[in-house]
C-alpha cells in the first residue's frame, strides 16, 4: 500500500512541473450503499450516512490562461480520500459500515458562467476516480469487525463523477471554491457472489493557489 501512495505522489509532483494551480478540497459525502447478497437480493434496511472527503492536487490550464478564473477548459489530477458510510437495522439488529478509500482522480472542467471582471466563475466538471480501501469497519450491535479484506470491499473501485464548481477570487493568487459532485462507484475486481457499490452526493469547499 505504501508503494502505491509513493507512486501517486511521484506522479503528482512530476505533473506539477507543468501545473498552474495547486488546490485542496474538503467536504462531506452522503452515501447510499448499493448492496446485493449472494441471491441477488438488496437490503431494504440500509440507509444513507455521511462521511468526510479530502482532495489534494494540481489543475492544468489550457489556452494560455494565467489562472482558472480566466481558463475556458482545464484538467485536474488529484489524490483523494473518501469515506463511504452506511447504517441500517431491524427489530433485532443495528449495524453500520464505515469505509475509507484512497484514490487518484482525473477530471476535466469547463467554464459556463463568468463575471465581467473574472472575479466569479461557474465550471462544470466530469471525471473518474480509481481507489482502493485503506480502512473498513462493520459495527453490529456494538461489536466492531474489520471488513477491509472482504472481497466486496477490497480491490479496485472505479467511480465516474460529474458536478459543478463555483469559484470566487480572493486575491490575485488565492481562490475560494464551493462545489457539488454526484458519483456512482463500482468494485470492478470483485468476483464474489456479493456485490457492492456506492452512490454519493458530495459537497465540498476548497482553496486554490496560483503557482505561476
Amino acid at each position: 500500500m505504501m508503494q502505491r501512495v509513493m507512486l501517486i505522489l511521484v506522479l503528482l509532483v512530476s505533473q506539477s512541473l507543468f501545473s498552474q494551480e495547486l488546490f485542496f478540497n474538503l467536504g462531506s459525502n452522503s452515501t447510499v450503499y448499493n448492496y446485493k447478497n449472494s441471491l441477488g437480493q438488496s437490503n431494504p434496511n440500509l440507509r444513507s450516512s455521511t462521511g468526510s472527503f479530502y482532495e489534494f492536487g494540481y489543475e492544468f490550464l489550457f489556452g494560455g490562461a494565467s489562472s482558472s478564473m480566466e481558463s475556458n477548459f482545464s484538467y485536474a489530477a488529484s489524490l483523494t480520500l473518501n469515506q463511504f458510510n452506511a447504517k441500517g437495522g431491524d427489530f433485532n439488529n443495528t449495524y453500520s459500515w464505515n469505509t475509507s478509500y484512497l484514490g487518484i482522480q482525473n477530471a476535466v472542467l469547463g467554464t459556463v458562467v463568468r463575471s465581467s471582471k473574472n472575479t466569479f466563475v461557474v465550471k462544470l466538471k466530469a471525471g473518474l476516480n480509481t481507489s482502493t480501501i485503506v480502512k473498513g469497519e462493520q459495527t453490529l450491535n456494538n461489536m466492531v469487525y474489520d471488513i477491509k479484506n472482504h472481497s466486496e470491499f477490497k480491490g479496485l473501485l472505479v467511480q465516474p463523477m460529474g458536478g459543478v464548481d463555483l469559484r470566487l477570487e480572493l486575491t490575485e493568487s488565492i481562490l475560494l471554491s464551493a462545489g457539488y459532485n454526484y458519483s456512482k462507484a463500482f468494485n470492478v475486481s470483485n468476483k464474489s457472489s456479493e456485490k457492492l457499490g456506492f452512490s454519493t452526493h458530495q459537497i465540498q469547499l476548497g482553496l486554490h493557489y496560483n503557482i505561476n
